[in-house]
Parts: C-alpha cells; sequence; structure tokens
C-alpha cells in the first residue's frame, strides 16, 4: 500500500512537471511577434489631469526591427547608420538628447500632427519599428517635451502589444520678472531735491558711538570701567595700610 502511493505522488509529480512545461512552450509560442503587422501611438497630453490643447507632436522612424531566438532586435535605417550610437542605450536621455540633434542636422522622413483640442493625438497604420517622439512646436505656454522612444510592437506581460498608449507630461514655461528702478524728483515750493531709491543715509555721530546691537552709547561704558577701577586702587590701597598698621602695632 505505501508503494502504492509512492507511485501515485511520483507520477503525479511528473504530470505537473508536464503541465508546467506545456503552459511555457504555449506562452512562448503565444508571445511569438508579428512584424508584419502595423500598429498606432496614441499620447494624451496633460498638466495636473487638465488636458493640454495646440502644438505639434512628430514621429521619426529610426530602426527597423528583427525577431532573434524569441527576442526583438533593432537596426539603424540607412540614414542613422553611421550615428555611433548604440541602440542598446535607447531609453537613457543621452541618447535621446544626440538623437534629437541628429534628426534636426538628417532630413529623416517623419509624420506630424497636430494635438487636438482634448490633448490628444494619434499616430496609425504604423509599421514595426523603433521610434522616436520629437516635439518642435509646443503647446502654448508650455515647454517641448523631452525626446523619447518608442517600439513597435512593445512587450508587456508577456504579450506584443501593438496599438500603443502613452502620457508624456508637458511643462510650463518658465518665467522670470525684470524690476526696473527709476530715480525719482520731487521739486518742492522754494526748493528741488532728488532722492533715489535705497539712497544711503548717513548715521548722526552719536549713532557711530553706540554699542554694537544695544544702541548704547560707549562713554558711558568707559566711565563705569574707570569709576570700578578707582575703587579697586582705593580697596587694595586700604588693604596695604591696614597690614602695616598690624605689622608695627
Amino acid at each position: 500500500m505505501r508503494k502504492f502511493n509512492r507511485i501515485a505522488k511520483l507520477c503525479l509529480a511528473a504530470a505537473i512537471t508536464v503541465l508546467l512545461i506545456a503552459v511555457m512552450c504555449l506562452n512562448a509560442f503565444a508571445a511569438a511577434p508579428d512584424l508584419q503587422r502595423k500598429g498606432s501611438i496614441t499620447f494624451t497630453m496633460a498638466y495636473n489631469s487638465i488636458p493640454v490643447p495646440g502644438g505639434t507632436l512628430s514621429l521619426y522612424r529610426i530602426a527597423t526591427v528583427m525577431e532573434l531566438a524569441g527576442d526583438l532586435h533593432y537596426k539603424w535605417v540607412p540614414e542613422l547608420e553611421d550615428s555611433g550610437l548604440l541602440l542598446s542605450k535607447r531609453n537613457t536621455e543621452v541618447f535621446a538628447d544626440r538623437i534629437s540633434m541628429l534628426i534636426d542636422s538628417r532630413s529623416l522622413p517623419s509624420v506630424t500632427r497636430t494635438i487636438s483640442g482634448h490633448g490628444k493625438v494619434t499616430f496609425s497604420d504604423l509599421p514595426c519599428g523603433l521610434y522616436v517622439i520629437y516635439q518642435r512646436t509646443p503647446a502654448a505656454g508650455f515647454e517641448p517635451i523631452n525626446a523619447f522612444c518608442i517600439s513597435i510592437p512593445m512587450l508587456e506581460d508577456n504579450e506584443f502589444v501593438y496599438d500603443i498608449s502613452g502620457s508624456p507630461k508637458p511643462r510650463p514655461e518658465t518665467t522670470t520678472t525684470e524690476i526696473t528702478v527709476t530715480r525719482v524728483t520731487v521739486t518742492t515750493p522754494g526748493s528741488e531735491s532728488t532722492t533715489s531709491p535705497e539712497e544711503p543715509t548717513t548715521a548722526s555721530h552719536e549713532e557711530d558711538e553706540r554699542l554694537p546691537q544695544t544702541g548704547q552709547l560707549w562713554w558711558p561704558a568707559w566711565l563705569t570701567g574707570a569709576i570700578g577701577l578707582m575703587m579697586f586702587g582705593v580697596g587694595l590701597s586700604l588693604r596695604i595700610t591696614t597690614r602695616q598698621e598690624d605689622y608695627w602695632s
């Protein structure tokens, strides 16, 4: 009986192992990308949950995509083959800054869309590949968003997604306030006087002779010190005289 139970447990463990392997293989098969499929990208521009309409967004395809052993690998488009950048660093700020400069200096095919009144913009019918989102014309009162890369398809939860949504964060423009100080002239009957703001004032002699922070005059301190020294001298003289009288008595 014990031997039968042991065999049954081994069979159950083997069945569970086979089932897990089958599920893993099924998932791997389901995750295989269809690189002939077209995709789309939709962005919602909002600041503090309030839509930001106006301005444009441009989309540049900078690399094609291929599948190798279940992973996506990218290859530069011909216009950027000599860029000197590594596609493996595509999610870094340095990469985005460098690719933005290359886009400005080279004639890359692009698609530009105007952001709607609801802060939305959609790029559709896009072949698979690696794209850069770039903004030259921001909404009024906002700065251009930082360039960034996005892939079609995108792997999420072990599934390839072809219709992608995102929410870039627009930043309000920074403003500087310039303050101009104007010289003011005041004229009174029979005399004229000119005063400029924050003109330094001259303290009186009495104010110059005050103690720091306390506002007291200097001469009472000197007088108090002199009186103290005199009293100390008188006391010392009396003490010496008293000792001499005790000695001679």
